[in-house]
């Protein structure tokens, strides 16, 4: 992980993904920018998170191990993302893996500050609740997927990628796609 003492790239992507509506200027004030590569880690499951990060460019991979040593792959997070919104208000640890597949910025505040800055701020409020019902509706949607067969969820996943990408669809490496559609790599 890097730091980025860039203010104007900062402001770009405060400007770019109008942050300023959902984040107070003490929020905002507090952010900074951070790079990480391929390959990192921004939390490991069972770690007590300390930061709050909101993904502005990039592709992130959210995952469990299981004690067996299998993995569950919940989902890829692209911007505008929030990590460690519900660690926010909650004292526990990570649950999930982050996981970097793409070099990614994010806009990062200590999970301290944030609580001080956000907590009567109800913009900042409205943005936490929106992250946190996009990642229920996701994980209600992926829950009853599961009972269908593998051809269904490839379809389904295919048609979500088209709506979002048109005709000329970028996919996944096997292992991740496999994972996500909770199979093995033989699909």
């Amino acid at each position: 992980m890097r730091k980025i003492a860039n203010v104007h790239l900062k402001n770009k992507y405060i400007k770019e993904y109008s942050l300023e509506e959902h984040l107070s200027p003490g929020i905002l004030e507090a952010l900074d920018l951070q790079v990480f590569d391929v390959g990192e880690f921004i939390y490991h499951q069972d770690d007590e998170p300390h930061t709050f990060y909101i993904l502005v460019a990039g592709k992130l991979q959210i995952d469990y191990l299981h004690p067996n040593g299998t993995q569950t792959i919940f989902s890829l997070a692209e911007p505008l993302a929030a990590l460690g919104d519900v660690e926010l208000f909650e004292s526990f640890p990570a649950v999930r893996n982050v996981f970097v597949l793409e070099t990614s910025t994010l806009l990062a505040a200590s999970s301290e500050t944030i609580p001080n800055a956000g907590a009567e701020d109800y913009r900042f409020l409205r943005f936490i609740l929106h992250q946190i019902v996009r990642k229920l509706d996701f994980s209600s949607i992926r829950l009853t997927q599961s009972i269908f067969p593998l051809k269904s969820r490839l379809a389904r996943y295919l048609l979500i990628k088209m709506n979002s990408q048109g005709l000329a669809l970028e996919l996944e490496k096997r292992d991740v796609l496999a994972g996500m559609l909770g199979t093995s790599g033989d699909i």
